[in-house]
């Protein structure tokens, strides 16, 4: 549960800062959440939604890039490698 709260974590960040979140409340609101998460299944759920929004936020080429290097810097599996296997990393299971 650890892995996929880190990468929760990370994509929360992320997202905050390509949505311009001046006022840091999706962030805040969302580490909150997943910070007090203690199922299993309702981790992966907002895993499974974060990801969701990844696929819909259209982003660049660089955007992925940065997140993949963002993720990877923590030890967590990419976004790009998760697109490509089309499932959540085993790490995630």
């Amino acid at each position: 549960m650890d892995t996929a709260r880190r990468f929760c974590s990370r994509v929360v960040r992320f997202l905050s800062t390509i949505a311009m979140d001046p006022h840091l409340y999706f962030e805040h609101r969302w580490e909150a959440e997943i910070a007090t998460l203690e199922s299993r299944d309702d981790l992966l759920r907002r895993f499974d939604q974060l990801v969701a929004w990844l696929d819909g936020a259209g982003l660049s080429e660089g955007q992925v890039r940065r997140l993949d290097d963002e993720l990877a810097a923590d030890g967590l599996p990419t976004y790009s490698g998760m697109r490509d296997t089309r499932g959540r990393p085993p790490a995630m299971e």
